[in-house]
């Protein structure tokens, strides 16, 4: 499994903006194949790809199926626009899986729609929604004043387990 030490981390130009999250939950930009190869080295078990669909460089299927060991999930958003409450159920329910895990989540850069769904994964686990927000700024957040304000709403409105 990945960790922050720098000599455990893909080269940047393979998985952009990588970060261990927590145990079991990576996120980073689209992998090139290289990166591919790293993260499925590193026992990654299933990929959620938040890429929507068209417009974004190559095609989704066909880099889903570079992958050859992990699953993969397709929670099609389009860049810069929030994510449904649905789509962020479906998120939770395959990231807090522990039979999915190590989950990694990307889009194209691994800043907006992942920074996004990862503060509402970081709210969804009791933390403060400004701090998951400040969290994201890390990576040069670029989110959307939607995609912020849709975690600050869901963070008003989700009741925690």
């Amino acid at each position: 499994m990945p960790t922050d030490a720098a000599g455990d981390r893909p080269p940047v130009s393979q998985v952009p903006n990588f970060e261990q999250v927590a145990p079991g939950l990576l996120r980073g930009g689209q992998p090139d194949a290289d990166g591919i190869a790293w993260l499925e080295a590193h026992s990654v078990r299933t990929v959620i790809d938040l890429r929507g669909e068209g417009g974004e460089g190559p095609d989704n299927q066909a880099i889903a199926g570079a992958w050859k060991k992990a699953r993969c999930h397709s929670i099609p958003i389009p860049d810069m626009n929030p994510p449904t409450h649905e789509q962020v159920e479906e998120f939770l329910r395959l990231v807090d899986d522990p039979g999915n895990q190590p989950v990694f989540v990307h889009c194209k850069a691994g800043i907006g729609r992942t920074g996004t769904m990862i503060a509402c994964w970081r709210v969804a686990h009791g933390w403060d929604v400004d701090e998951a927000i400040r969290q994201e700024q890390f990576f040069s957040y670029a989110g959307s004043f939607a995609q912020e304000s849709f975690v600050r709403e869901f963070a008003a409105t989700r009741i925690l387990p």
